[in-house]
């Protein structure tokens, strides 16, 4: 009979193996994204009549590499505050946190999904420079977007940022995209020193002059790529010369780089701005106008039959704009179907606390969960520190250790505990939006979540 020593010895070299193939599953990889800095260089001055401001004035005649200098020996030291956009304290703090995240997490690269440029920037300007001219102004932009480009940098030194135009990143205004402009083209040398992979760099250099989009392969084994979009050109709010050609030409260069993806085997997520579907805020607020929609129609139309045409490879949709904490599910063939994850801004400026999240995906790039972080505003400001809000595995769907975004998405019901979850954490941490009145939650913002294009979302709403 075998002795206890024997026994023993087994059961030690079962847990042994055991212990060592948990070691051997793979682990997920990571990645941060953060979106709608919105910074204000203008937020430290005060409403000058006659006046410029001295701060603006230091800043116009410095590089940007001094700009930080500059901010740090200022003596308005502004704290962040809600209904305003990001100023240089809620910059540093975002990017403070960020870095430490990046530390601790070991992400593989991130992605800024746009509009790093305070709303109104140009009347900002004017007011603090009394200066109306257009190079005044488009070297004070360009200076701008190069200091925030240093700071991200200095925040994640290790690690390729991919940069996503927004509706406020422009030399001629809201909504204003030049195809093949000075904009672009400046914007495309300081927006490439963000890559640190040089053939991610090259397809930069290559495509964003032309129209604001590019495409990169992510950091592994060359089976994972980012189709980074520009998707001003497609909003119901732009217009000028050159914008429906360059809207066309980007279609259809998201349907070659889709297909080249497929030939290769690559999975693809797509990153904008500027997200496809129903722009529930705008409806409410005009509710008697119709329904608002983001995109123009035929731009729509045709990037969802590219959606569907291609729905085996495409992984997920990541945008930004809408400054909230939101997820859709977007139904393709085949029962097939597309998680949105939308990443929350940094500014405040519509009553949510400051946020980014801090994704994980699987070898397929599918998207396995996310870890969301906030800011709390509404707590006193000697006290406050960045921290975990939720974690989206454990709110939607716990216990689950393969489940993915997806699924859990599908598992949100109208009312009960999940809705009372999405409706807190949609203004991350706050009750600024109007999604927390039942009669807008049901049925406006409930439709949009499973029903985001029109016919499905007007049938939606009316039942």
């Amino acid at each position: 009979m075998p002795s206890f020593k024997f026994w023993f010895s087994i059961v030690i070299i079962f847990l042994s193996q055991s212990l060592f193939a948990l070691d051997e599953k793979p682990q997920p990889q990571k990645f941060i994204s953060f979106a709608d800095i919105h910074f204000n260089p203008f937020a430290g001055c005060k409403t000058l009549t006659f006046k410029s401001c001295q701060l603006v004035s230091k800043l116009r005649q410095a590089p940007a590499t001094d700009w930080q200098g500059i901010f740090e020996n200022d003596n308005n030291k502004l704290t962040a505050e809600f209904a305003h956009d990001t100023n240089y304290s809620l910059l540093k703090s975002s990017l403070a946190e960020i870095s430490s995240v990046n530390l601790s997490n070991h992400p593989r690269f991130a992605i800024v999904l746009g509009d790093f440029l305070a709303h109104n920037f140009r009347a900002q300007y004017i007011l603090a420079t009394h200066d109306r001219s257009l190079t005044g102004y488009q070297s004070f932009v360009k200076k701008t977007l190069q200091f925030l480009t240093l700071e991200i940098h200095q925040a994640l030194p290790d690690i390729d940022v991919y940069p996503v135009l927004g509706n406020n990143d422009s030399y001629t205004g809201d909504y204003s995209v030049q195809p093949g402009g000075s904009f672009l083209r400046d914007t495309t040398a300081t927006w490439a020193t963000l890559l640190n992979i040089n053939e991610n760099q090259r397809t930069l250099r290559a495509t964003f002059p032309i129209g604001g989009f590019y495409a990169v392969n992510l950091p592994g084994d060359g089976k994972q790529k980012l189709l980074v979009l520009d998707t001003v050109l497609f909003s119901t709010a732009i217009a000028g010369p050159g914008v429906k050609q360059a809207a066309l030409l980007e279609l259809k260069w998201l349907r070659d780089q889709l297909q080249m993806a497929q030939r290769q085997q690559q999975t693809v997520l797509l990153a904008m701005h500027i997200p496809d579907g129903i722009n529930v805020y705008m409806t409410l607020l005009n509710i008697f106008h119709g329904i608002d929609e983001f995109w123009k129609h035929d731009d729509s139309k045709e990037f969802n039959a590219i959606l569907k045409e291609y729905a085996g490879i495409v992984k997920g949709i990541l945008p930004g704009h809408i400054h909230m904490d939101s997820f859709q599910v977007i139904n393709l063939n085949d029962a097939r179907a597309v998680p949105v994850s939308y990443t929350s801004s940094i500014s405040p400026i519509f009553g949510n606390n400051p946020g980014f999240k801090v994704y994980s995906y699987d070898k397929t790039l599918q998207l396995t969960d996310y870890d969301m972080y906030f800011y709390p505003l509404n707590e006193p400001a000697a006290t406050r520190q960045w921290h975990k809000e939720y974690s989206f595995n454990q709110t939607y769907h716990q216990n689950c250790l393969t489940c993915d975004l997806l699924t859990g998405m599908k598992n949100l019901t109208p009312t009960g505990v999940l809705a009372n979850n999405f409706k807190q954490f949609y203004s991350v941490g706050t009750q600024a939006q109007p999604i927390i009145r039942n009669h807008y939650w049901l049925p406006y913002y409930w439709c949009d979540i499973f029903d985001s294009r029109m016919d499905a979302y007007q049938t939606c709403i009316r039942h």
